[in-house]
């Protein structure tokens, strides 16, 4: 993976869905990836998930911090680095713990 977090003054993020966008968000300079959504998530109903397995995969051919992102509840939190996470993003996770 790239350089330790923080080496700029300020942090590039970029959202990845798949391996192009990942590669994408590389070339354009990002720091870290959010990846998305690892499960369902109330703001895009009926929209597919990565699901643990496929965002693991993902995860090993990044080239930088991955961070989860999409339905991810505070009870996920301790199963994410063995996927291949950095760290996690949330919404509903936060505000009102659970997914909907």
């Amino acid at each position: 993976r790239a350089g330790p977090i923080g080496a700029r003054a300020m942090l590039h993020s970029a959202p990845a869905h798949d391996a192009r966008e990942m590669m994408a968000a590389g070339r354009g300079g990002a720091d870290l990836v959010f990846l998305s959504p690892l499960f369902a998530t109330r703001s895009h109903p009926g929209a597919p998930s990565l699901g643990r397995v496929r965002f693991a995969a993902l995860a090993r051919q990044a080239q930088m911090p991955v961070m989860a992102l999409g339905g991810v509840t505070q009870g996920d939190l301790h199963g994410l680095r063995t996927i291949g996470a950095d760290g996690w993003g949330a919404i509903d996770g936060l505000v009102d713990g659970g997914r909907g």
